[in-house]
């Protein structure tokens, strides 16, 4: 992941329960994101007996983030009876953006046999804007 990039974080709440639950989360944006879309603070999810529901943070690396930053994201989750529920991302580590003039691909071509003569072709790098999905599921426990 590069400072600038998006990345998008899933919070699947899946209710294994026999009753409905009214569920509140706060997803913690770790100081490096910043924020773009979706509910982190207080959102509220009314999951049925025996299904599950998906919500969606999109976030943006921030531009300033320096090489080899590590950050986790962490949402808390509230059923109301149980005990705050805490789950944590995967790491992620930021890299620097390759430099152009030192990722310059040549690519040899033969245009006569050999060893008459030869020409190069420089390639840019093939740069994908980049998505990074994350999951941070947590079971609801039955009442």
């Amino acid at each position: 992941m590069m400072a600038g990039e998006r990345v998008t974080y899933t919070i699947l709440l899946s209710n294994t329960g026999s009753l409905s639950a009214n569920v509140h989360y706060t997803d913690t944006l770790p100081t490096e994101l910043e924020w773009l879309n979706g509910i982190i603070e207080n959102g509220a999810v009314t999951v049925d007996a025996g299904k599950s529901v998906t919500r969606l943070i999109l976030a943006q690396v921030k531009t300033q983030v320096g090489n080899s930053t590590v950050f986790y994201n962490t949402v808390g989750i509230d059923d109301g009876y149980h005990s705050i529920l805490t789950r944590r991302s995967p790491p992620t580590a930021v890299s620097a953006f390759p430099s152009i003039c030192h990722s310059w691909c040549i690519a040899r071509t033969r245009l006569a046999p050999a060893p008459s003569r030869m020409l190069y072709k420089r390639k840019p790098p093939v740069m994908y804007p980049l998505t990074l999905r994350i999951k941070l599921c947590a079971e609801l426990p039955e009442y």
